[in-house]
């Protein structure tokens, strides 16, 4: 059908997917919301005006605060080259220890973990060690979801 258009398809920076697979819900979300987290950043100024906008983000709701740590932690998986920008946004917006990420992450890991792509296992190790430095709360569960994964996941031959 000549005259039909389809929608352009969005490829997931998070997961390998081929184009049968139906896109995955909380690859999805986390895409969005770092979609909102771009926009609401592009607005330029410095540092001091992206935490000033960060800060009222999170401040004004339960949600908000999910929505923008969770497009953190995505830019952090997904955008190796603002990793360090992302990951000092999230320890200045932490208001829970890190624990709604790393109970994100578990989910992450348990439900996507052979699907994501091999930048975004190795970013997951990084941003792991980065919260076992941090003493994120309940990063155990994070490292314990990892170690199931372990015989799961290809390994290079060396």
């Amino acid at each position: 059908m000549e005259g039909r258009q389809q929608a352009p398809e969005r490829t997931s920076r998070l997961v390998h997917q081929s184009r049968f697979d139906a896109p995955d819900d909380m690859d999805r979300a986390w895409a969005g919301y770092f979609e909102q987290l771009e926009g609401f950043l592009s607005t330029g100024g410095g540092e001091s005006e992206v935490n000033a906008v960060l800060q009222g983000k999170v401040s004004s709701s339960g949600r908000a605060y999910a929505e923008v740590s969770l497009a953190l932690v995505y830019g952090v998986l997904t955008d190796i080259n603002r990793t360090p920008q992302f990951m000092k946004n999230l320890v200045m917006i932490s208001r829970d220890g890190y624990a709604l990420c790393t109970k994100e992450l578990q989910r992450l890991i348990n439900e996507l973990f052979p699907k994501l792509r091999d930048s975004v296992r190795a970013q997951l190790l990084w941003l792991t060690r980065e919260f076992i430095t941090l003493d994120a709360m309940d990063v155990e569960g994070v490292c314990y979801a990892l170690l199931r994964q372990v015989d799961k996941a290809p390994f290079l031959d060396g």
